[in-house]
């Protein structure tokens, strides 16, 4: 997705747009602008960590990320960033967190990426393996959780990043991914939807 120019107030509302468009949702969207990743605290992504930078491999860090707080079809955060690829102004990577209703005692985390294969939970070997089991779960995740998309003639690369923590009675989960490329590398999709599905599947899990 390429926006035409780098001001936080122009592409806001184009996200806030498209991202209520993928929900289903019919009331627009409150969202706060951050500048290069920063927390404020006492949100749920302050227990993420500052993980911007690390996500991109130190390369760059994004110009603003966009904090959306949705209530459907279930409680989550979802966070938008935008980068400079080249001279292009473009969509970033998009991490989704939310609160599972299934407490978990250790964190677990996703392998990276794999050639042949889907990657798999690792971690506590209980909890893990109670992931691991559900196939559908992790056909959806491998599909869900990419590593490149096309914007334009440019190529986005972003770290592969799944966890499962402990937090506050309950779990967080948090998910780094990137848009799917449309029409071309001319427009994008978030595919919002498939992470509550996600999140649906790793609680019935549990």
């Amino acid at each position: 997705m390429l926006f035409w120019t780098d001001k936080a107030e122009k592409n806001g509302p184009k996200i806030e747009a498209k991202l209520r468009k993928e929900l289903g949702v019919a009331a627009p969207l409150a969202f706060e602008v951050e500048i290069e990743g920063s927390y404020k605290p006492g949100s749920v992504g302050q227990a993420l960590g500052d993980v911007a930078t690390a996500l991109f491999g130190g390369r760059c860090r994004p110009l603003y990320t966009f904090r959306f707080q949705v209530q459907q079809p279930r409680a989550a955060e979802i966070r938008v960033s935008v980068i400079k690829e080249g001279n292009a102004v473009v969509l970033g990577a998009l991490l989704y967190s939310t609160v599972l209703a299934k407490a978990v005692t250790a964190p677990v985390s996703l392998e990276p990426e794999k050639v042949f294969s889907k990657s798999r939970f690792t971690g506590d070997a209980t909890l893990a393996g109670k992931l691991n089991a559900n196939q559908q779960l992790i056909a959806r995740i491998n599909k869900f959780v990419r590593t490149s998309y096309s914007v334009g003639n440019a190529t986005v690369r972003a770290e592969r990043f799944l966890k499962i923590d402990p937090f506050g009675g309950g779990a967080l989960l948090a998910i780094n991914t990137l848009p799917r490329s449309t029409w071309l590398g001319l427009g994008a999709s978030f595919d919002a939807r498939a992470f509550f599905d996600i999140a649906g599947l790793v609680e019935a899990s549990l």
